[in-house]
Parts: structure tokens; C-alpha cells; sequence
């Protein structure tokens, strides 16, 4: 019967109801595998995207370089690595250094740095780098724990003067102009032009009004 006692169901239904609790077990009755299963979603319905993984708060990190997933033989495959890189990331073990792994990703685009021997995934101006979209979703259950951060200072009140832009103060800016924390590195890497060589010809919207190339936070 089902759990309201009012219909008994029959062999073919009780089937489809194990196979529900089954889906539902394996792929989201943990916050981790929820995130992971939607991600996947995303990944397997989208085409003409860059996706590249870094994992925060595990004992071996693991980063996935900007792989291109599209409708061509060959981004069919990368879709099935990025799905592959992301139910492989492994769970949290260790400490939360949010803002250090969410800076590198910012240090990144800006060719600051390179993740495993990669540089920073512009296209060229032919290819439509000046107008490509940057994003990062960034995913937690838990406050940043650590202190390793390379100080952006206060950059969504420029109470310290760095990074000045249009886009210091309100609505940005948090009241008390706290410095370091996780919504002044996002505004460091929205303010700054991460690619200086390239026409500033990203598409804007009325909540995104930049039009150098700069990142995009969603947090999760």
C-alpha cells in the first residue's frame, strides 16, 4: 500500500517507486551527491561551453582544465570526462580555504597563474575572445576556515584604495568595510580587466554592466 493506506499498487508500480527511492539514494540524499547530480544535468543538456572543476576542502585536490563540451564527436567525449571529473571529486576531509581556491580561480583567468601547465582560456579576437563569459559557481556547505588568502583588501568598498572602479561602493559594498573576504574577491575579479589584450566587447546586462572580459560569481 502506499504510505496514505488508501491504494494498493500494483507490481509494475511498486517497481517504479523502488527504482525512485533507488535514484533518489544514489544521486542526491546527501548534499554532495545533489550538487554533483545537478551539475552533471547541466553539463548533459548545454553545448559551446568551456567547464573546467576545482575541488576545495579535500586532501588531494583535483582540478579539471577548461574542457570545451559541444555536439562534435570530440566535445560529445569531453562531456563525458567533465561528468566523469565531477561524480570523481572527491568529499571534504579537510579544512574550508574557500578563498584561497576561489582566488586561484580568479588569478587564473587573469593569467596570473596556470593550472596544470594550462593557461588561461581566452579565445583570441578572431575567435570571439572580446566578447566571451566568464563564470565561476562556487559550491559549499560550510564558511571558509582558513586565513591563506593574498589580501584583495577592501574591494567592493575601496575603503583602502585598491582596485578603484565604478563598481566600488554601494550596492556592492558590505557597511562595515571588512576587507578580505570572499565578496571582495569577487569584486576584485569583476572590476579588473583579466585580459587587457583583448577589445572590451562583453555582452552586458542590466545587473551586469562590465564590458571587459571579468568574472561572474554565482555562489552556492
Amino acid at each position: 500500500a502506499w504510505a496514505d493506506g488508501n491504494k494498493e499498487c500494483s507490481a509494475a508500480e511498486a517497481m517504479v517507486a523502488r527504482q525512485n527511492f533507488a535514484n533518489w539514494y544514489q544521486y542526491y540524499h546527501v548534499r554532495m551527491l545533489t550538487a554533483q547530480a545537478t551539475l552533471a544535468k547541466v553539463v548533459a543538456q548545454v553545448s559551446g561551453i568551456q567547464f573546467a572543476l576545482n575541488t576545495v576542502g579535500v586532501v588531494t585536490t583535483s582540478f579539471l582544465p577548461p574542457t570545451l563540451v559541444d555536439s562534435t564527436p570530440e566535445g560529445e567525449i569531453n562531456r563525458q570526462a567533465v561528468i566523469t571529473a565531477i561524480f570523481k571529486a572527491g568529499w571534504a576531509e579537510a579544512s574550508t580555504d574557500l578563498r584561497k581556491n576561489y582566488e586561484e580561480m580568479g588569478e587564473y583567468l587573469a593569467g596570473e597563474i596556470n593550472k596544470s601547465g594550462r593557461p588561461a582560456p581566452w579565445a583570441t579576437e578572431e575567435d570571439g575572445g572580446a566578447c566571451q563569459l566568464s563564470f565561476v559557481i562556487l559550491m559549499t556547505d560550510a564558511q571558509y576556515n582558513k586565513s591563506s588568502v593574498a589580501q584583495p583588501g577592501d574591494a567592493d568598498g575601496n575603503t583602502d584604495g585598491s582596485y578603484d572602479s565604478d563598481f566600488d561602493g554601494p550596492p556592492f559594498a558590505d557597511a562595515h568595510g571588512q576587507a578580505d573576504t570572499l565578496a571582495d574577491i569577487a569584486m576584485k575579479f569583476y572590476e579588473t580587466d583579466l585580459n587587457p589584450d583583448l577589445p572590451n566587447s562583453v555582452p552586458t546586462t542590466v545587473k551586469d554592466t562590465a564590458e571587459h572580459q571579468h568574472m561572474v560569481t554565482f555562489s552556492v
